[in-house]
């Protein structure tokens, strides 16, 4: 649809898209894995949102926190883009982390009083806190459970107006759970949570001792399961999970006495199935096993999850923003995944521009990332994709043999048109926070 001032429309039965996302040139793997997605998620909504509706703006999660879940979760189950988890944890939870520590972030659960409430609820919180919310309730409850539930609740409201208490019942049925404390911690509380694990070691082994929740997010996390396979070894040229552990983590810290005389492994990697709602830490030993051997993971999702653990580091001032720098120009080269390439090199543009003090940005090694050969390899080709305000995904100037590191213009210039995926400023898109 020309001139769509959305990324696309759930109208029963006729669903509507943006123009942009019709390609008319040369487009990236993460371009077409998100038209994909955003389809999906508006077919989603023919249940969530059409079948079944909420009775007022305060359940607006019903709709968005749903489809956004379901369309990630279809993608990976009936496409060609298996690991949409991996751009699940790159794009729209870290969105989730960063909105959820703004001074403006609320429960997912909002109280609306007017219509010009409803607006500002339209963000990171509903759609992607809430998708990865429900990610983390159907791995304690479980899918098939979760599943018969969410069936069971559109059998009985087809047609009609719903609210969080209707959906909870029907998942209580049929998982057998009490939902309640779940429901006021994590769809009523504001707030991310930070795992960081504490190491003791000696001369034999390790006793890993807890994954403890760090001021200021101090929300106890639910009575469940939370998978914690975290044990990684440098085998053969390859980090391989070496160990598996499933605990519950409740309160400030978690003593996990079944790892007592465990030797400590290369990289210890908390939540490394991005199945709960936390941003993890890395210790010491396991930042440095990552810097030198990420691109070594077997699988996409770990390698986007220390990605991701790096960057929450930085931008909260855990670690200097440099240490983020150097991951990026030891990995970003080997790095395949298109969308989680997309994420680091915006995230890392964020870096250079506020966070690395000034007598770093001239590093002469960081100028590798632009002309000079290094970029990662889907921007080894055709990077002369035309910038626009209907580009879904954002676009990069063609490289030049020379050795003058291009300079990108990182700062907004007006105009500044929006789109609901992309921010065009200036002549560079970039995805949308």
């Amino acid at each position: 649809m020309p001139e769509f001032n959305a990324g696309a429309m759930e109208n029963a039965g006729a669903v509507t898209i943006m123009e942009g996302y019709v390609f008319r040139g040369k487009v990236t793997g993460a371009q077409i894995e998100r038209r994909a997605i955003t389809v999906l998620h508006e077919l989603a909504h023919m249940w969530f949102g059409d079948l079944v509706t909420m009775r007022w703006w305060n359940d607006l999660w019903l709709n968005e926190s749903f489809a956004e879940y379901m369309s990630h979760l279809a993608a990976v189950e009936n496409t060609e883009f298996g690991s949409a988890w991996t751009t699940f944890a790159s794009v729209e939870k870290s969105w989730a982390y960063r909105q959820d520590q703004l001074p403006t972030t609320h429960p997912i659960f909002a109280e609306i009083d007017n219509l010009q409430d409803v607006e500002v609820n339209f963000d990171g919180i509903t759609y992607a806190k809430g998708a990865s919310v429900l990610r983390q309730l159907v791995a304690w409850v479980g899918p098939e459970q979760f599943m018969a539930g969410v069936r069971e609740y559109f059998s009985k409201h087809a047609w009609r107006n719903t609210e969080l208490s209707d959906l909870m019942v029907e998942l209580e049925k049929a998982s057998g759970r009490d939902l309640d404390r779940w429901g006021q911690l994590w769809l009523e509380t504001a707030g991310v949570n930070t795992l960081t694990p504490e190491v003791s070691v000696d001369s034999d082994g390790a006793s890993p001792r807890s994954p403890s929740s760090s001021p200021p997010w101090q929300i106890s996390p639910p009575s469940g399961p939370t998978a914690w396979r975290c044990f990684y070894d440098l085998t053969d040229g390859q980090l391989i999970r070496v160990h598996r552990e499933e605990l519950d983590v409740d309160g400030e810290r978690t003593e996990v006495a079944a790892l007592t005389g465990v030797k400590q492994p290369d990289l210890i990697l908390l939540n490394d199935d991005d199945l709960a709602y936390a941003k993890v830490r890395l210790d010491t030993k396991s930042l440095a096993t990552a810097t030198a051997h990420l691109k070594d993971f077997r699988e996409s999702l770990p390698r986007t999850l220390v990605w991701g653990s790096a960057w929450d580091a930085a931008r909260d001032g855990e670690s200097p923003a440099r240490g983020y720098v150097e991951l990026i120009l030891a990995n970003i080269a080997e790095e395949s995944d298109s969308s989680v390439i997309l994420v680091q090199l915006r995230q890392l543009a964020t870096t250079l521009t506020y966070y690395v003090a000034e007598d770093h940005r001239e590093r002469p090694r960081w100028p590798q990332l632009t002309g000079s050969g290094s970029l990662p390899r889907p921007f080894r080709q055709d990077r002369t994709h035309s910038c626009s305000s209907s580009s879904p995904m954002p676009c990069w100037p063609a490289a030049t043999a020379s050795s003058t590191p291009w300079q990108p213009s990182w700062t907004a210039q007006p105009p500044c048109q929006a789109s609901p995926w992309t921010r065009t400023c200036g002549g560079n898109c970039w995805p949308r926070w």
